[in-house]
């Protein structure tokens, strides 16, 4: 049988982090893209493409320095055969609900597969970096399985579309997440296809829909060297002689406020009582507000409680108010809890609900606090805990959106093994979240306390190299976070601007990639925190 394909939806948010001439460019090579994608499936017998149909959910989508207006870009650049529509639906930021505006016009006969399996290609995002052969590829096997739903699992979005045919409608569900995640879950209700491709390229986290800046700067990069067609080999290809164009700027910068601590951590290396000076905060705001917008996740972290520091909360709120910053984490011990929330009710306006308390709790007994948090008091750190979870439940009725996050972190060790159960029983009805977190022993420094070693099999690159960046309480960046007191290789803050730090570690991040760890000026064949990613 015939497969009838009437077009292409394209989803977008209302408004994108990048520059206007990125989203005109994306846009215009998107059509561009699926116009060669039409006529493939045209020539091919095995299906019905006639006009190229092109649906959108907006008439334009704000981006930092004006507005994309999606058909300005068709009448200027693309041949007139496309013919663009926008979908209709009364809620159009609702890809599911507008893709069955789209598709579906009521009860559909069983024995019908020609309205069953009429199709629409779509995608989430732009696709300016289409692999024509992989999309046609699923495309056959949507026919061939007759599918409702057809995706490639492993494949970065903007890659390949998704392949919806109007059955997909007669599944009286509704999704509560994105639809690739949707189709998993109710798989054999949905009858879906769902492909898996070689070379897998999920560790690197690729995303080329250009929904993000990262993603705008990386498709960018990754389209000027594109010399005949794209494909999944020719990605993994560039990525492995040119990795540097997955490394544009970092996501995740810890800055350590102060090495002074509550407690002596026993399992953390040794402190000191160092305050990060002034001059010094000063120009790491700067750096970070000068990043892209909503790219970076910034924790005040480090090897004491920086959470505790006298301008934490003054620090937080400065980086809460950044275009750049996405999200905020402070790590701290618990001792200071009440002042932070006291704050926030002064600053009841600011975007508390990007920022996320993590508090060490390393055990809820007292003999084994003592021993591992010499000099703490477990019972205080309870006590504030408990207005803690009085405090968010207050909030719920009248400003729940606006709240922060709170995690209680205990570490994965022998120990502590037999509380792990309890743990989870004690906060879990409560607005606060417990998680556990394996032990980091920076590469033989501390006794190894762990339970199982969940390191995988085969070293990958480092996500530390990839994308992080540590900044000690003495202002000094150390080429790696298992060095907190920059012992090795290092920079520094008031000499250098973030980003252009980040970019003198591309040597090394270049090895790291290519497997060459003993090249690395970092420990890295002790370590086994290179495979965590953190933002």
């Amino acid at each position: 049988m015939k497969i009838r394909i009437i077009g292409f939806y394209f989803h977008f948010p209302q408004s994108l982090p990048v520059s206007l001439e990125s989203a005109r460019w994306m846009w215009k090579d998107s059509i561009h893209e699926v116009q060669a994608l039409h006529n493939s499936i045209k020539s091919d017998s095995n299906f019905v493409a006639d006009d190229l149909h092109v649906w959108t959910n907006c008439k334009s989508i704000e981006c930092l320095d004006g507005s994309l207006v999606i058909e300005n870009v068709l009448a200027d650049e693309i041949d007139s055969a496309v013919k663009l529509q926008i979908a209709d639906g009364s809620d159009k930021s609702d890809i599911h609900s507008v893709l069955r505006g789209i598709l579906w016009n009521g009860d559909l006969d069983p024995d019908d597969l020609d309205q069953r399996m009429t199709t629409v290609l779509s995608f989430s995002g732009f696709c300016p970096l289409l692999d024509r052969p992989t999309s046609l590829d699923l495309l056959q096997r949507h026919r061939r399985y007759l599918a409702s739903f057809t995706y490639g699992e492993n494949l970065p979005a903007g890659l390949t579309p998704d392949f919806v045919s109007r059955e997909f409608f007669e599944l009286d569900k509704k999704p509560d997440g994105d639809l690739h995640s949707f189709v998993f879950k109710n798989f054999h209700e949905l009858d879906a296809e769902i492909a898996f491709y070689q070379p897998d390229l999920r560790i690197f986290r690729l995303e080329l829909n250009g929904l993000t800046a990262r993603s705008a700067e990386i498709l960018k990069s990754l389209k000027a060297r594109v010399k005949d067609s794209v494909s999944l080999h020719w990605l993994s290809d560039t990525i492995q002689s040119e990795p540097s164009v997955l490394r544009p700027w970092p996501s995740y910068i810890e800055m350590e406020l102060s090495s002074a601590s509550p407690v002596q951590d026993r399992l953390l290396p040794e402190a000191g009582n160092q305050q990060l000076p002034k001059p010094e905060r000063e120009t790491i705001l700067q750096s970070i507000a000068s990043m892209p917008p909503q790219e970076i996740t910034v924790c005040l972290g480090g090897l004491g409680d920086s959470g505790a520091d006298e301008e934490s909360v003054s620090v937080a709120l400065s980086l809460l108010e950044m275009d750049s910053v996405k999200e905020v984490f402070v790590e701290t011990y618990g001792y200071d809890l009440l002042r932070w929330i006291q704050e926030a009710d002064r600053h009841g306006q600011a975007p508390w609900n990007k920022l996320s308390f993590i508090v060490r709790l390393c055990s809820l007994r007292s003999d084994r606090y003592d021993y591992f948090y010499s000099g703490g008091n477990l019972n205080q750190v309870l006590q504030q805990l408990e207005q803690v979870q009085s405090w968010l439940k207050n909030l719920e009725a009248d400003r729940s959106n606006k709240a922060p996050s709170f995690f209680v972190e205990m570490q994965k060790i022998r120990e502590v093994e037999d509380e792990i159960h309890d743990f989870f029983q004690k906060f879990d009805p409560t607005p606060i979240t417990p998680i556990l977190r394996k032990q980091n022993t920076y590469c033989g420094q501390l006794e190894n306390r762990s339970i199982a070693d969940l390191t995988p099999l085969i070293r990958g690159f480092c996500w530390h190299l990839a994308r992080d960046l540590y900044i000690n309480a003495e202002g000094k960046v150390p080429l790696c976070r298992q060095d907190p007191h920059a012992s090795r290789i290092s920079a520094s803050v008031q000499g250098d601007t973030l980003l252009s730090i980040f970019q003198a570690g591309d040597r090394e991040y270049l090895h790291s990639m290519r497997g060459q760890h003993d090249q690395i000026q970092a420990p890295c064949l002790q370590c086994d925190e290179w495979y965590l990613f953190q933002g």
